[in-house]
């Protein structure tokens, strides 16, 4: 597969040594893959490389990178933060951009755990249906119910799917206040902060995958 890449690169350059770069690129990638497929960590490396990927459309060039603060690593895109308590290879930021400080952005974690008698491998098949189902700019969400006022929570479907697809056995955390972010763990040591999405006001949505679009709900 690399060396389909690395000739693909020089055949597309319009000559070899204007894909050096592009060539650099792809073997560093390469290696951060297989040290993080040998040490387990092959499917947060993919979590991380999707938000490094969304990030690219903001305008802070800091969230293109990892960036690694007392032993712990960020991601982020503007709409979560992933920190993790042993950092992976990945392409750490530059000393010439400023770093963010995720440590202040990182909210303490509430005293208040949720509970919820949820099947969660559910969610991954009911977020495949509904993405192959919905138009790409349709908002896909997931529904928490109601936590802690009379307003549904709402997170990113993607974000919360693609989370669970490294480990299912999670815990929900939130702070109180209708726009205040979740907090979900892992018991592999990831955590992810994730702004919620503003429900339709008098709308109503049980728990599992809505598209806000169409209103349809895949439980």
């Amino acid at each position: 597969m690399l060396a389909e890449k690395i000739l693909k690169e020089l055949n597309n350059a319009p000559c070899p040594e204007m894909a050096i770069p592009e060539i650099k690129e792809l073997c560093k990638q390469e290696i951060y893959k297989t040290e993080n497929k040998k040490s387990g960590n092959g499917k947060i490396e993919s979590y991380a490389k999707k938000i490094v990927k969304n990030a690219k459309y903001h305008g802070n060039r800091a969230l293109q990178y990892a960036t690694t603060v007392n032993g712990k690593q960020y991601f982020c895109d503007g709409h979560r933060i992933l920190r993790l308590d042993n950092p992976i290879s990945f392409e750490e930021l530059p000393d010439d951009i400023p770093p963010l400080n995720y440590e202040k952005m990182w909210v303490n974690y509430p005293e208040r755990e949720y509970t919820l008698d949820i099947d969660f491998k559910d969610a991954i098949s009911a977020y495949k249906v509904a993405k192959a189902e919905s138009d790409k700019k349709d908002n896909i969400v997931y529904s928490f119910g109601i936590l802690d006022s009379d307003t549904f929570y709402l997170i990113n479907a993607e974000y919360f799917t693609d989370f669970l697809k490294v480990d299912t056995d999670i815990r929900i955390f939130k702070d109180v206040g209708r726009f205040a972010p979740l907090i979900i763990t892992n018991s592999v040591g990831h955590e992810l902060l994730v702004l919620p999405v503003k429900p339709i006001e008098g709308k109503e949505y049980n728990i599992g995958v809505h598209n806000l679009n169409t209103g349809k709900y895949y439980g």
